[in-house]
């Protein structure tokens, strides 16, 4: 018969034994964490989902779309050939923006598929930028205006629920578009310019976070390139963090360039209906007049968390940004979109 201290004995060696189990199965949780298949999801996809009518349209696009790149130098006879020969890839891109959209990663077999597709719709973009200067230069502008602010929406279909660099790249198609309605504004009606200004107005409001769009790219791209990335991922994620944060901070600043133009776009609309509207004071003592009949809200400078400065000497008024450098330069225009000189404004129509 055992005794006391034999049972006692057994149970604390029982005690510790599972307690060593326990400590090593523990150990095995985060490796067979890392070898379990990660299930990328994406987004709710609309149905239909007005992105697979732009990737069909991009399919369908062809000519020498580089021979217009540089629309401020692109010749009439270039745009019509252009507009011409594209004319079904553009009939389905409309069908495409009539819809919403959101990219369909969870469908992407690969990062090399979606790229594919992604550079479809850079190509597409330009098309659709080249129709709308086409029928500005006939002299067409009411179509034109339209034809412009559906850049602008073609901008935010073509990225939404996507990936970093299709967010940036939105941005820089939507430009053509800011550019091309703004130059317009003079010759849109009171009308048209207050519901340009509320959809513009619109469309920044309903801008998804950037920091959601960063994190979906880390996500699909730790599902899509395999076991040895997300390993790597979770073993150096400080590092591969540290190395990432000078890109992130790039893509922020350009995405703030974007909201700025869009806010400055929508104000300039906005300007254009009231001075219609009083012919006899055609000047807005402040941004103030235009909230609520023209605006929603006061637009807010990105670059320094207050409302757009606006300044007026006699019938001229400008509204700008303090831009990157945070600082008022008086209404001095910078010289470049990514410049940290001057202040950022539309160019004047």
């Amino acid at each position: 018969m055992a005794t006391r201290e034999e049972a006692s004995g057994r149970k604390s060696r029982r005690g510790w034994i599972g307690l060593v189990a326990l400590l090593i199965a523990l150990m095995f949780v985060p490796l067979v964490w890392l070898l379990m298949p990660r299930r990328f999801l994406g987004e709710t996809l609309p149905s239909p989902n007005g992105y697979d009518d732009l990737i069909a349209a991009g399919r369908l696009v062809t000519g020498d779309i580089g021979k217009v790149a540089d629309l401020d130098k692109a010749n009439t006879n270039d745009l019509r050939a252009l507009v011409e020969v594209n004319s079904d890839a553009l009939a389905r891109a409309q069908i495409g923006l009539g819809r919403k959209s959101a990219v369909p990663l969870a469908k992407s077999p690969s990062v090399e598929a979606h790229l594919e597709g992604f550079n479809t719709l850079r190509s597409l973009g330009r098309l659709l930028a080249a129709e709308a200067a086409l029928r500005e230069h006939e002299g067409r502008t009411a179509d034109a205006a339209k034809l412009y602010f559906g850049v602008i929406l073609y901008g935010r279909a073509m990225s939404t629920g996507g990936l970093i660099h299709e967010r940036l790249a939105a941005g820089a198609i939507q430009y053509a578009g800011i550019r091309g309605l703004n130059r317009l504004a003079p010759t849109l009606s009171a009308e048209e310019s207050r519901r340009l200004a509320r959809e513009v107005e619109r469309l920044d409001r309903a801008r998804e976070p950037l920091d959601h769009v960063f994190n979906r790219d880390q996500e699909f791209h730790l599902a899509r390139r395999g076991l040895s990335m997300q390993i790597g991922h979770a073993i150096y994620r400080k590092q591969m963090q540290a190395m990432l944060m000078p890109t992130k901070a790039a893509a922020k600043q350009s995405d703030r360039l974007n909201q700025t133009e869009l806010r400055l776009l929508a104000a300039t609309l906005a300007l254009r209906a009231y001075r219609l509207d009083h012919p006899d004071e055609p000047v807005p003592p402040s941004l103030d007049a235009l909230v609520p009949t023209y605006l929603e809200a006061i637009p807010f400078d990105p670059f320094s968390q207050g409302p757009m400065t606006f300044k007026a000497q006699g019938d001229v008024v400008r509204i700008y940004s303090v831009g990157p450098n945070g600082r008022d330069d008086g209404g001095i225009a910078s010289p470049s979109r990514n410049s940290f000189v001057g202040d950022l404004l539309l160019e004047s129509p």
